[in-house]
């Protein structure tokens, strides 16, 4: 079975990965708002999950993705350190903000067990990004500084029972940063309501170190990704040897992902194509000290 190459990217030219290797894009960053559903900083859907006029965009990113055979999901929510706003009054992520006001609008709409309906405003909102832009799922990504993150599981649940019982059901997927225990509570609860576990998780950079530590979020019960960042926290590129070199290493001590994820799209040294190669190689065990699969970093 082929590796499943995922690339993260906001706003932007995308076409870089047409043909690059990359089977799967994953757009960042959506935000929930009462008043609708923003990508980065520009509303999409209106608080009825109606498309605005700023949807075309997205919708050209997402079918030029597709028509070259990359499949596409969306991030909803996301991480940084944000001020006191309207919302919190400390500082927050985004996805403190995100959870928050879904909880809000879903919670405050109807009980936690009752069915789905299209006619809670955060489940319109939703339903509308996803069938106006074409994209085939949606990837939860709560990086919570002001609540905890138990505050997010009704939250995630209930979104990853949402995707899973569209018709089509959307694929889903986790994208974990730190908390192995809370999010081992998350999948106990999807579990509970008779529902399938994500797609896949996508382990964040801090949430692994190595090959034990990255397979330990196998325990959740879904195939796990290796995320690799392309820069340093203050913004130097991370060579590309590196990140091959480090899921060789994981997966020649144990690990077992079936793909691996690179952040992000705009922060790329090189090309998609190089780092295409970088990732199969490191995820077959081969390290750039070997000269039959060195390539250029």
């Amino acid at each position: 079975m082929a590796n499943n190459l995922i690339m993260y990217g906001g706003s932007g030219d995308f076409t870089s990965l047409y043909n690059s290797g990359f089977t799967t894009c994953i757009i960042n960053s959506f935000h929930i708002r009462p008043s609708g559903i923003q990508w980065n900083d520009t509303f999409v859907v209106d608080s009825s999950g109606t498309a605005t006029s700023d949807m075309a965009s997205l919708q050209s990113t997402v079918s030029g993705l597709q028509d070259n055979g990359i499949d596409v999901l969306l991030s909803i929510g996301g991480g940084g350190a944000f001020p006191p706003n309207q919302y919190i009054n400390a500082s927050h992520s985004v996805s403190d903000v995100d959870f928050m006001i879904f909880s809000s609008l879903y919670f405050g709409a109807q009980p936690m067990d009752a069915p789905f309906s299209a006619s809670i405003p955060s489940l319109a909102m939703l339903g509308g990004l996803i069938s106006a832009s074409g994209a085939t799922g949606i990837d939860l990504d709560p990086e919570p500084s002001f609540f905890e993150y138990s505050t997010f599981a009704a939250a995630t649940a209930t979104l990853t029972e949402w995707a899973q019982q569209q018709t089509p059901p959307l694929q889903v997927t986790w994208v974990p940063y730190t908390q192995q225990a809370s999010w081992a509570g998350y999948a106990s609860l999807v579990q509970a309501d008779g529902s399938p576990l994500p797609n896949w998780i996508n382990v964040q950079p801090p949430a692994w170190s190595d090959g034990p530590t990255l397979q330990s979020w196998a325990a959740l019960g879904s195939p796990i990704v290796a995320g690799c960042n392309a820069t340093y926290p203050g913004g130097d590129k991370i060579p590309l040897s590196q990140i091959q070199n480090q899921l060789a290493d994981a997966v020649n001590c144990g690990a077992q992902p079936v793909g691996a994820y690179v952040w992000n799209l705009s922060d790329l040294p090189c090309s998609p194509c190089d780092y295409a190669a970088a990732l199969n190689a490191g995820l077959a065990g081969c390290t750039t000290s070997d000269v039959r699969t060195k390539i250029a970093v």
